[in-house]
């Protein structure tokens, strides 16, 4: 096992004080959940400067804050790769996504030998469409394939960057390798015009995929319990015992709405997550807002209770929305809801009562989808 001390977990974001706020999360879930990796070192990346109190608050969780600068690109994102040229004794390197929490221990995941990377959840590009870009970059097309964790889509090994497990000895080609892939997929996106948006948002994961098929680089597939993500559902394939989840849409400013329904009290029965991957869903109060499975719901609970074991009026109307409507709330509906709790004007009671006399739910009763309890 690796000495818990030779081991960097980091992670890069903006000064904004909401991904200040998550990296906070992030770190504090990790010393209180962590197990051997609440030793590691951490350092968590800027790409500007933040308060000094923003500062003394990391330094209390045992974090350092470093600034690093942009990469000069249209893709936001790509900045997340400096976290690479972190000049720290270390033997493995942890990137995550700030809007990560830990849950567990995932030490045994780090292997000396290989990269750890997280299986993708969709994949816009067709095998046809993978086979067109490797071919323009003169890169070797892999024989292996692997399934997306939402639409349990086949195709080749294409994986996410919000988690990296990455051994030292890799660092340094990975860096540039990718670096220059981020760099050529913008340049070329206009000659593949089927998939030009799709290199456009998703920039840095595909030059990741062409980063590790063309260094040839050993990779350790990670489970569905290495980036749980709460936004949408795990496909039923990929899970035994588990039903098929609801399938989700994002639109309307980032509000997660349902697209067709499914029995509800759909459990992860097998899986305990060790890292779970909120995608900014929080309330105001800072709380990690509900997924649609009752165990990792019961996660969230012990989570968002070391977070501020207060009340959260947010937290009653999403649980009230994915009981009643089997769908996460709308941000609208979740404040609003939420204001009228907190005012008196509602009790829990009567605003369950409110849900079950609503069109949407009356819809669902007809639809045949749902059973009435």
């Amino acid at each position: 096992m690796i000495n818990p001390e030779k081991i960097l977990v980091t992670c890069l974001s903006t000064g904004e004080i909401r991904y200040i706020d998550e990296t906070m999360l992030l770190f504090k879930t990790l010393n209180a959940f962590g197990g051997t990796l609440s030793k590691a070192k951490k350092i968590a990346c800027f790409t500007k400067n933040i308060d000094e109190i923003y500062k003394q608050k990391l330094s209390h969780l045992g974090v350092q804050v470093k600034i690093v600068d942009k990469i000069n690109s249209p893709d936001v994102f790509s900045s997340r790769l400096q976290v690479l040229t972190l000049d720290e004794d270390y033997e493995f390197l942890v990137a995550l996504d700030t809007d990560i929490i830990v849950t567990n221990d995932f030490s045994k995941f780090l292997q000396q030998d290989s990269i750890g990377v997280p299986i993708e959840d969709d994949d816009l590009l067709s095998i046809r469409n993978w086979k067109d870009v490797f071919q323009h970059f003169n890169i070797e097309f892999p024989k292996a394939r692997v399934n997306t964790s939402f639409t349990n889509l086949n195709t080749i090994p294409y994986f996410g960057a919000s988690v990296l497990l990455v051994p030292k000895m890799f660092v340094k080609n990975l860096y540039s390798t990718w670096k220059y892939y981020i760099k050529e997929l913008w340049n070329n996106h206009k000659k593949f015009l089927d998939i030009e948006q799709a290199l456009i948002y998703h920039n840095i994961q595909y030059a990741f995929a062409l980063t590790l098929h063309d260094l040839k680089m050993n990779y350790n597939l990670l489970p569905i319990s290495m980036n749980l993500s709460t936004h949408i559902g795990c496909h039923k394939d990929l899970i035994p015992k588990f039903q098929e989840p609801l399938l989700m849409d994002s639109r309307n400013n980032g509000e997660f709405l349902h697209d067709y329904l499914k029995p509800y009290r759909k459990k992860l029965s097998n899986l305990d997550p060790f890292l779970i991957h909120y995608h900014h869903r929080r309330t105001s109060s800072g709380h990690v807002r509900y997924c649609y499975y009752e165990n990792i719901n019961k996660k969230l609970d012990q989570i968002n209770r070391e977070i501020d074991p207060n009340l959260d009026y947010e937290m009653i109307v999403d649980k009230l929305y994915i009981d009643v409507l089997r769908r996460p709330a709308d941000n609208a509906g979740l404040r609003h809801y939420a204001d009228l709790l907190e005012k008196k004007q509602f009790d829990l009671k009567s605003l369950e009562s409110h849900f079950r006399n609503s069109e949407e739910y009356t819809k669902l009763i007809k639809s045949g989808k749902l059973i009435k309890n």
